[in-house]
């Protein structure tokens, strides 16, 4: 079991793959390190993505998260969280059928899944503020949003959804201290967030046609 490393496991359709790819940039970006779809798993958390649409997938899915719940009876993992459409559609009945999951979250409940996994503190993460996960929600979101323009054909969507990461840096840059955070932990991580930013508002404008200087 290695700490400090999350498994994230992905079934059914190419959606769910996309949904599992934005989890894991927003669990990277808060400093966790993540592996998907390993043939042998060895982090000490493990998160299910789960399909419940057919009965095949409900089944492969259940049965998924049987040999999780098993591996954590051994002693081989320390905390499993499931999300998905099965995990939505039977909120109310899954929970005690597998008591060994420690969280079901719906399809897209991203931050509820980083917010629990950050109280499993043997992972040394520093705890987030609510400004540094939007922030890290917002950033996780530009390839939909270029996929969004280019799909109804509107540059507006990417010059809004810069427009929105600029307020929400500007609002976490009012709460947060950067260079001058005491803490190497968050000093390192908000750096990251930030030069982040900059390289995903760079490239916005780009798509624009807007050539952004190098400093202002």
């Amino acid at each position: 079991m290695r700490k400090g490393e999350i498994d994230i496991i992905t079934l059914g359709c190419s959606k769910n793959l996309v949904d599992a790819e934005r989890l894991m940039r927003q669990l990277e970006l808060a400093g966790y390190r993540c592996v998907h779809d390993s043939p042998q798993p060895k982090g000490e958390i493990a998160i299910i993505n789960t399909c419940g649409f057919i009965g095949d997938a409900k089944e492969e899915s259940i049965e998924m998260i049987l040999q999780f719940a098993d591996r954590k009876n051994k002693g081989k993992l320390s905390k499993l969280y499931v999300m998905g459409c099965l995990s939505q559609r039977y909120a109310k009945e899954l929970p005690a059928e597998i008591p060994e999951v420690d969280g079901w979250f719906g399809k897209f409940d991203y931050l509820g899944i980083i917010k629990e996994v950050q109280e499993f503190r043997s992972l040394g993460v520093q705890e987030l503020s609510e400004k540094e996960l939007s922030l890290i929600q917002r950033l996780v979101d530009y390839p939909a949003a270029v996929r969004q323009a280019g799909d109804e054909f509107s540059p507006a969507v990417i010059a809004n959804y810069a427009y929105s990461l600029a307020c929400d840096f500007n609002s976490f840059y009012h709460d947060h201290s950067i260079l001058n955070e005491a803490d190497a932990e968050k000093r390192a991580l908000r750096l990251v967030l930030a030069q982040t930013v900059a390289k995903v508002i760079k490239s916005a404008m780009s798509l624009l046609g807007i050539e952004v200087p190098n400093r202002m």
